[in-house]
């Protein structure tokens, strides 16, 4: 805790993670989610970045409680995973695609829907960023 709260992006993330597990202290939702937006402002370290997308879209969307008011919800996982995507991190879109095939938010559709952005998001993204600066 110490780490994290010195800054450190990787602590930071980690720490999340023991907040939504429970693991050494008791579970606490939203300073999990508190956490893991906190190591997403980094300094570009892609592993930190990806955990905390990871954790974000994972737990908030899968594992927290039914009646868990907050961030528990699919909009709000895709979002972060478009983000992370527009940021150069591709592997929360897989994450999304294995995660919509089974679940309470189980849909052939958004596993198609997250398999092909999975696909075209490595060029599209990229492309995207150099066609503004042209114009």
């Amino acid at each position: 805790l110490a780490r994290a709260e010195q800054g450190e992006l990787e602590a930071q993330s980690e720490v999340a993670s023991l907040y939504f597990s429970g693991k050494g202290t008791e579970k606490d939702f939203d300073r999990a989610v508190q956490w893991a937006a906190k190591s997403l402002s980094g300094d570009g370290n892609k592993k930190p970045y990806a955990q905390a997308m990871y954790i974000l879209i994972v737990h908030c969307m899968f594992d927290l409680p039914e009646n868990y008011v907050g961030y528990s919800n699919y909009k709000n996982a895709a979002g972060w995973a478009r983000s992370a995507a527009r940021h150069g991190y591709y592997s929360p879109l897989g994450t999304m695609e294995i995660r919509c095939g089974y679940g309470r938010y189980k849909s052939k559709w958004r596993v198609l829907y997250w398999k092909l952005l999975g696909a075209i998001a490595p060029r599209w993204y990229p492309l995207r960023k150099r066609l503004r600066r042209l114009f």
